[in-house]
């Protein structure tokens, strides 16, 4: 018997790696972005006061400012605790 891929692949992953692809995931469904941006995004890219992010080198070449739903501004916070001393979001 053929055993589904999904058991194949299955690893055993730290609750904080799913939390991450949580956020990753989220963020690109909030957004629309492409898969790409938000892997690009820093936390200078991201103002919480203004609740504003800057997506840059985007597909046009060019850098473009974005407003942060309430939802949007919940996940950057939750991933900004949980990568309290890290530059990249």
């Amino acid at each position: 018997m053929v055993r589904p891929r999904y058991e194949l692949n299955k690893r055993s992953r730290h609750p904080f790696q799913i939390i991450q692809l949580s956020h990753l995931h989220q963020f690109i469904a909030w957004t629309g972005s492409r898969a790409s941006e938000p892997l690009k995004l820093l936390w200078t890219d991201v103002d919480f006061n203004q609740r504003l992010y800057t997506k840059r080198d985007t597909k046009s070449g060019k850098s473009l400012i974005f407003p942060m739903s309430e939802r949007l501004h919940y996940i950057l916070k939750q991933q900004r605790e949980l990568l309290e001393d890290c530059p990249e979001v």
